[in-house]
């Protein structure tokens, strides 16, 4: 990630909800890139 100069971003333990939304965002990006 350092080398390519990417932000690795975690939710807040315990806030369930921003990772919902990542996995929400990560699914749509499977279907259109893989599919």
């Amino acid at each position: 990630a350092c080398v390519r100069r990417i932000k690795l971003w975690l939710p807040e333990p315990g806030k369930l909800t921003q990772n919902a939304h990542i996995e929400s965002f990560n699914g749509r990006l499977r279907d259109e890139y893989l599919n």
